[in-house]
């Protein structure tokens, strides 16, 4: 306003605590009658001016046009199962601003994926966490040191289907009906998965897939393995044990694995992981990974494994 005048509810505020000046207080009562009514008229006085409500002039009006949206981050452990083809879609990281991230180590950096065009929240190389891409693109030995992943769009990738059931080996042994194969039904990354068919007809059954890998021998090495597996209903009834190895020799029984979850917990992909700590000697070299699942119960059943990820440190 103009020079020195005084908005009408500048003078009311003013008139008001003028007169509440030349009343004298005698009680105590009195005291906290001035206190109430000096409440009041602070808090018209308040309302009025539009501050707090966002009550601009046109030449104090805000308008913003950018909408931030929730992250769907793809980093190992602190991603929320969302398909490639359901991220937002970049070019590069500017593209990704608008997207919040958790305040996580490794994940708190919205990042686009050269590779798939998709943002998602990662780290930087050094913050002492392996995101997805650092680990794929082996760009970071030092938070990811031996790292790989594969999702199985060109082939195998080295990773070989194997089985076990223990009526093959009976004096008449059982048919066996199983099967894992390439396909294009269902993908949680990229265009192809591991499409894993099992026949439980004899309440028995185990099938996965191992890949070995070249270590330093006499050396203490962490080891991790995570992989996502499709169920096509979510169910308490029928799960079957979901399972993973790591060791210094491939697995030929269902008794080699370790039990890390069950099938059917979630309608859709679902992420496992297993981790442990293996001592080499002098003579091992080579450390074998597998992951599958087995048969409880007689049903038969297809569920699809994609984006294995194995590192070493």
């Amino acid at each position: 306003m103009a020079g020195n005048q005084k908005r009408p509810v500048d003078e009311l505020a003013s008139k008001s605590f003028s007169r509440l000046g030349k009343i004298k207080i005698t009680t105590w009562k009195g005291v906290f009658l001035i206190a109430f009514v000096a409440g009041v008229i602070g808090t018209f006085a308040f309302v009025l001016s539009g501050d707090n409500f966002g009550i601009y002039t046109s030449s104090e009006a805000k308008v913003s046009n950018v909408q931030p949206t929730v992250a769907r981050p793809v980093t190992g452990g602190r991603d929320v199962n969302t398909p490639t083809k359901d991220r937002t879609a970049c070019n590069i990281d500017k593209d990704c601003k608008g997207i919040i991230c958790p305040m996580v180590v490794g994940g708190d950096k919205p990042k686009c994926d050269l590779k798939t065009k998709a943002c998602y929240c990662g780290g930087k190389c050094g913050d002492k966490y392996c995101d997805l891409a650092e680990k794929r693109d082996d760009t970071c030995k030092e938070d990811c040191g031996n790292s790989y992943i594969e999702s199985f769009e060109n082939s195998f990738g080295g990773w070989e289907p194997k089985h076990q059931i223990a009526c093959e080996n009976d004096p008449f042994p059982c048919f066996f009906d199983w099967s894992i194969k390439r396909s294009k039904q269902k993908a949680y990354d990229g265009a192809y998965s591991l499409a894993a068919y099992l026949d439980g007809s004899h309440d028995d059954g185990t099938i996965w897939v191992e890949h070995p890998y070249t270590v330093t021998p006499n050396s203490k090495i962490n080891c991790e393995i995570s992989f996502y597996l499709w169920s096509e209903n979510k169910s308490s009834i029928n799960q079957w044990p979901v399972l993973a190895y790591v060791g210094p020799r491939n697995p030929v029984r269902e008794e080699d694995f370790k039990l890390i979850g069950r099938t059917d917990e979630v309608a859709g992909w679902k992420k496992y992981s297993y981790s442990t700590q293996l001592t080499t000697d002098s003579f091992t070299d080579k450390i074998w990974v597998a992951f599958g699942f087995g048969a409880t119960a007689e049903f038969q059943h297809t569920y699809y494994l994609d984006q294995v990820s194995v590192s070493f440190k």
